[in-house]
């Protein structure tokens, strides 16, 4: 009876550590595994956050040109705000609008790109016409890098993943996260 009692009770240690790991609702990368299929999910009340004077909102919406953005409102550090108006066009491309300049769109990342395809944020040769290449992608994570035009070329070029179902974000940062009504405990990262 000891022999059958033993392998028997492995075989649920084992299960029940293996419904653990599940539960977590981590990838083996220990990204959340989220409920949407959205590069960048904007749906008005999504959230991450660091802590109380770190976080990110999509707080609101507004029609420009006829076209619903999502209001994203960054707080870093307690004092430093910044506001951005941003949609997922039908080609799946994140573009940003500043209400006051309705007619300058800037496309942030296109994520039916292949690899190694570059485009321009703006298309019109200015300061802030940056060139964008797509240099990874898999099903889960998707890589820009952005060179900026001198005189701003300081930092030159930045790389940004967006992560499926998260966003633009590292999340070995964010203590927790809301996306699509579901709230995410990361203070395990």
């Amino acid at each position: 009876m000891k022999h059958i009692l033993l392998p028997l009770a492995l075989v649920l240690v084992f299960l029940s550590a293996c419904k653990k790991s599940a539960d977590t609702g981590l990838t083996p990368d220990g990204n959340p595994i989220t409920t949407s299929d959205s590069f960048y999910p904007l749906q008005v009340g999504n959230y991450w956050t660091i802590d109380q004077y770190t976080h990110i909102q999509v707080t609101d919406t507004l029609r420009v040109n006829g076209d619903l953005y999502y209001k994203v409102y960054s707080l870093f550090g307690g004092d430093m705000i910044n506001i951005q108006y941003l949609r997922i066009d039908a080609s799946q491309n994140l573009l940003q609008v500043d209400p006051a300049h309705p007619s300058k769109i800037m496309v942030l990342a296109k994520f039916n790109a292949n690899v190694n395809d570059t485009f321009k944020t703006l298309g019109d040769n200015s300061a802030f016409d940056f060139s964008v290449k797509l240099t990874a992608k898999s099903a889960t994570k998707i890589t820009f890098q952005t060179s900026y035009p001198a005189p701003n070329n300081t930092v030159n070029p930045v790389d940004l993943s967006y992560y499926k179902g998260i966003g633009p974000f590292n999340l070995k940062l964010f203590t927790s996260m809301k996306i699509n009504g579901v709230v995410y405990n990361l203070k395990g990262n």
